[in-house]
C-alpha cells in the first residue's frame, strides 16, 4: 500500500506542475511588442504620431448589381519615417466587419493602391495598419 501511495503522490505532483506551466503559458499571451505577437491590444511605437489621411472615392457603377464600383483610396500625409514599410487599410461596414483590404508599401508618405470593386455605399468606417 505504502507503493500505491507514492505512486499517487507523485502523479499529483506532475499534474499540479504540468498545471502550473499551461497557466503560466496562458499568461504569458497577454504580452505584445514590436516583435513578437500576443492575444492582447497594446500601444507600440509608431512611425507616425500625428495621424494619416484617407481618401475615399466611389465610383463606375458595375456588376454584379447596381451599388457596386471601383473604389479608390489613397492614404496621405503619412511621415516619411514609414517610407518602405507594410501598410493595410481595411474598409468595414456597420458591423465592424472587413468589406475589402488593400495591401502594399508606403512611398513617399503616402499609399494608393489599386482600386478594388465594392458596395461603396456600405462603407462606414476603416482600419489602417503600417507595420514592420
Amino acid at each position: 500500500m505504502k507503493s500505491k501511495g507514492k505512486r499517487v503522490l507523485i502523479a499529483g505532483i506532475a499534474g499540479a506542475a504540468v498545471f502550473g506551466a499551461v497557466i503560466a503559458s496562458a499568461a504569458s499571451l497577454g504580452t505584445i511588442t514590436t516583435q513578437s505577437l500576443g492575444a492582447a491590444n497594446s500601444v507600440v511605437a509608431s512611425c507616425d504620431t500625428n495621424g494619416v489621411n484617407l481618401n475615399f472615392t466611389g465610383s463606375t457603377y458595375t456588376s454584379p448589381g447596381p451599388n457596386y464600383g471601383t473604389t479608390t483610396i489613397t492614404v496621405t500625409n503619412i511621415n516619411t519615417a514609414c517610407n518602405g514599410k507594410p501598410i493595410k487599410v481595411t474598409l468595414k461596414n456597420a458591423a465592424n466587419a472587413s468589406l475589402v483590404e488593400f495591401t502594399g508599401v508606403v512611398a513617399g508618405g503616402a499609399f494608393a493602391p489599386a482600386p478594388a470593386l465594392v458596395n461603396d455605399q456600405l462603407v462606414v468606417g476603416s482600419a489602417i495598419v503600417i507595420y514592420g
